[in-house]
């Protein structure tokens, strides 16, 4: 006989299930299962719904807090590099402000990394196939690489590793902008005394010798023997983006046996009218431009034909210029530039390591070499002409100091040193042994410097073939080899010292 474990009730005939309960009970059981369960499961939806509410409205905010951080950066970054006039005094209470901004720029991005979702967010708009999304994120990017002089990354890489750095690099850069306007309205109220001392460009004596400030800034005069034939060159550009912008000025020194042999220089003409950022930086107007006869099909045939097959030099030269340089060739010849390159701004990271920024005119400033006019493309040619030539002497001063006591050539480039190897711009060592042997910086070693190369044993060796003594220190051993053979028997290697020219070098320019 069955029985209800519920209401109790039983029977023979009573249908009891496997929970124990008879029909009805069951029914009512499952009923209150399904209630229990459609209360929960709307619950869930409810929470859902509440959820993805809150993460709209939070991704909501995230793109409101970018879009905020980007317009005070592009904001921040427009004005930069003012020109500095008599009237520049005006823009100090904008400076002013724009250091405020830069502080205020920090708790925004500090605000917006508490948001789960802003660097989703961020990431988004970087990949976004928005071109016009694309490049205002890129073109502030380009800042920021100039910033750090980073190598390119991607834009997701850039925006989410390095934006919160923006706010701290601008403030920097804010300040030095209010420094330097200080400082030219301060000279511009207390122009320096004249003087009839012969110094340098900086007032000071380098290595107890007085150089004439003219003589140093008329590079005409100079002598840069140790540089290789090739050409400086820099450009001037509406922008920062090579396949949207454009050159606006062109400008090249050619060199050729140690000699500037002769200078090029052109604006392009260009309609549009160029932003404030580049004037101010550049000094160039739109009225320049429009003015300019010669459009880029004339000014790329005349800088193809000066600087020929020579090399090409420039800061950053791999990262900006050889970019916008190709695209006015593909546009005028439909093929890129074949000239080799090399990049002052790659080789200022070895010779420049305990440098914080390695833009061109700090550099200029760290090294104390003469300065052309900043942003303007002739004049940053002659500041990376001195800097390249700067580099080329320590790399000299490094490898004469090495060469004291006498090297020879290794074709193979084993038996040079890591730290000269890392160092030049060659890919064989052996081919900068050669150039600065056919300058006359290297002469073949004196019979006395060359012996004392060798070890003592070795020269001990040589005398007891002859039957000579073996006593005594090594100056000793080396006396009475010279003395008492014919150095020309011996089958000596080749090794060059510093000669005489090389000596003078390095007393001159040895510590720079």
């Amino acid at each position: 006989m069955g029985r209800c474990k519920i209401c109790g009730k039983k029977g023979f005939f009573l249908q009891i299930y496997g929970s124990g309960r008879c029909k009805k009970c069951e029914e009512k059981y499952l009923n209150e299962q399904r209630r229990l369960k459609r209360i929960e499961e709307e619950k869930r939806v409810r929470l859902e719904e509440e959820r993805l509410e809150k993460e709209k409205s939070e991704i909501q905010d995230a793109k409101k807090q970018l879009y905020k951080i980007l317009d005070m950066i592009i904001l921040l970054d427009g004005e930069l590099y003012l020109v500095l006039t008599d009237d520049c005094e005006k823009f100090l209470p904008i400076i002013d402000k724009r250091i405020e901004q830069s502080c205020e720029l920090c708790e925004l991005i500090w605000n917006a990394k508490k948001n789960p979702y802003f660097f989703d967010v961020l990431k988004q708009y970087a990949y976004s196939n928005d071109e016009k999304k694309k490049y205002r994120l890129l073109g502030i990017q380009c800042g920021l690489r100039n910033q750090f002089e980073m190598e390119y990354q991607d834009p997701g890489f850039l925006a989410i590793n390095y934006l919160e750095h923006f706010s701290d690099e601008f403030e920097k850069a804010w300040k030095k902008e209010k420094k330097e306007v200080e400082k030219y309205l301060n000279k511009k109220k207390c122009p320096k005394a004249k003087s009839n001392s012969i110094t340098d460009f900086k007032g000071k004596v380098k290595n107890g010798v007085e150089k004439d400030s003219r003589e140093e800034n008329d590079l005409n005069k100079r002598n840069f023997e140790i540089l290789p034939d090739c050409v400086i060159t820099d450009i001037e550009t509406s922008g920062l983006i090579y396949n949207k912008n454009s050159i606006i000025e062109i400008a090249a020194i050619k060199v050729i046996n140690g000699k500037i042999m002769e200078t090029y220089s052109s604006l392009i003409h260009r309609d549009k009218p160029l932003s404030s950022k580049i004037t101010n930086l550049t000094g160039i107007t739109t009225k320049m431009l429009r003015d300019c006869e010669k459009d880029v099909d004339e000014v790329m045939s005349e800088y193809r034909d000066f600087i020929g097959d020579l090399p090409l030099v420039g800061h950053n030269i791999e990262g900006f210029d050889i970019k916008f340089i190709n695209e006015a060739y593909l546009k005028v010849w439909g093929e890129e530039i074949k000239n080799q390159s090399v990049d002052t701004l790659k080789l200022s990271y070895e010779y420049f390591d305990d440098v914080e920024s390695h833009k061109l005119g700090d550099l200029a400033d760290y090294a104390e070499i003469p300065k052309g006019s900043s942003h303007r493309a002739l004049g940053d040619c002659e500041t990376t002409l001195c800097l390249y030539e700067y580099m080329m002497k320590k790399a000299m001063s490094i490898f004469l100091n090495w060469s004291k006591k006498g090297k020879k050539i290794d074709e193979s480039n084993m038996d040079y040193p890591k730290y000269i190897k890392s160092l030049y711009p060659l890919e064989r060592c052996s081919e900068y042994h050669r150039k600065i042997m056919a300058s006359g910086y290297l002469e073949k070693a004196k019979p006395e410097e060359l012996l004392n190369t060798f070890k003592a044993q070795e020269l001990k060796d040589i005398l007891q073939e002859r039957s000579l003594p073996i006593k005594g220190a090594k100056a000793v051993l080396i006396s009475r080899i010279i003395e008492n053979m014919d150095i020309s028997d011996l089958d000596l290697p080749e090794v060059y010292v510093p000669s005489k020219k090389g000596i003078e070098f390095l007393n001159l320019e040895g510590n720079i």
